[in-house]
């Protein structure tokens, strides 16, 4: 025989049932933690694409006639991305960057027009590229040209490329795992067992 709850579920149906089972605390739950992850996501592969950076410290290497007016021109550079030190010379430099008391360090040729751009990727590739390239132009400007040369590169199997799927699988975990924040949200329905 038949009892009236069965048959009271039949007639309620999937949608009936669903909505006893969902509040409308854990749908906002779900749709929250869903929006918060998509803008992590696109708040990092935004800064990807237009990484620039602000103050980055960069030493400054160079002879005594040309250093200031070296180090005014890299911080005169829109955004204020740079901030230019003088140091007193190329080892000076190199300790800086090593030990991290600048991010980068130009070590300007006397002799020539290619100068020497000192970087660390193992502190951050996406910087490190934006340095480069914020540096490459300015000294473009100059009729002068880089050639990089990396102090402190990034562990194997840590490059930048890999970076961006880190956040991209956190993205993927999100959308796993809440729905299963359906089940476990404070607030929810419990199914009526038969006999209660």
């Amino acid at each position: 025989m038949s009892s009236g709850l069965s048959g009271t579920r039949r007639e309620r149906g999937f949608g009936g049932e669903l909505r006893d089972a969902v509040t409308g605390r854990a749908t906002m739950l779900v749709i929250g933690t869903l929006l918060l992850q998509f803008a992590f996501i696109v708040s990092y592969v935004g800064a990807l694409h237009h990484p620039y950076p602000h103050r980055a410290s960069i030493a400054v290497a160079a002879p005594a006639q040309v250093q200031g007016q070296l180090v005014d021109q890299l911080n005169g550079l829109p955004r204020s991305v740079l901030d230019a030190r003088p140091v007193a010379d190329e080892a000076t430099a190199r300790d800086q960057v090593r030990d991290q008391q600048a991010y980068s360090a130009l070590l300007f040729d006397p002799n020539g027009t290619r100068d020497r751009l000192l970087v660390a990727n193992a502190r951050g590739p996406a910087l490190a590229t934006a340095i480069t390239q914020i540096v490459t132009a300015a000294e473009a400007q100059q009729h002068r040209t880089v050639v990089v040369e990396d102090l402190v590169p990034l562990a194997p199997a840590t490059g930048a490329g890999s970076r961006p799927s880190i956040w991209w699988s956190a993205g993927a975990w999100a959308a796993t795992w809440s729905p299963r924040s359906w089940a476990s949200a404070p607030g929810r329905a419990r199914p009526t067992s038969p006999g209660h």
